[in-house]
């Protein structure tokens, strides 16, 4: 985790910190959604994910979405609801999820097929992160 963090630049700036001291790494991400079918199958035909552990409580439903090394938790609670509609900085709180892929190119034109809202930007003419939105709006990017 260190190592991924100063190949980003991304470094505790605290003198003598130790770095990671809890030892932090990735497991998943949970979203509250409003519609579960049609996000997973987003997660499933867009992303690659496999649809895993699905259940049915009388006050929500789920499941995992799983790649290899993460899952992505979509849950559809009874009486919730999206407080803020507005996309990207100009909403508080978590603002996305990033990938990283070795695969950019490929992806931008599987993504493109698709017909998502994916989004290019490239960095010194070269092709380094794509932004697009799951069907609620939920940001997710891929990185290099």
């Amino acid at each position: 985790m260190a190592a991924a963090l100063a190949m980003t630049g991304i470094v505790s700036t605290v003198r003598g910190a130790e770095p990671n001291p809890l030892k932090l790494t990735p497991h998943h991400a949970t979203i509250s959604v409003a519609d579960l079918d049609k996000e997973s199958q987003w997660f499933a035909s867009v992303l690659g994910f496999e649809k895993s552990s699905p259940f049915d409580n009388p006050d929500s439903k789920g499941c995992s979405m799983l790649i290899p090394g993460y899952r992505v938790d979509l849950i559809q609670q009874k009486g919730s609801s999206r407080q803020d509609t507005r996309l990207g900085l100009q909403r508080q709180g978590w603002l996305h999820v990033v990938f990283q892929t070795p695969m950019i190119e490929e992806a931008l034109r599987r993504l493109q097929v698709a017909g998502t809202d994916v989004k290019a930007f490239e960095y010194d003419g070269h092709l380094q992160r794509l932004i697009l939105h799951d069907p609620e709006g939920n940001e997710v990017e891929l990185h290099t």
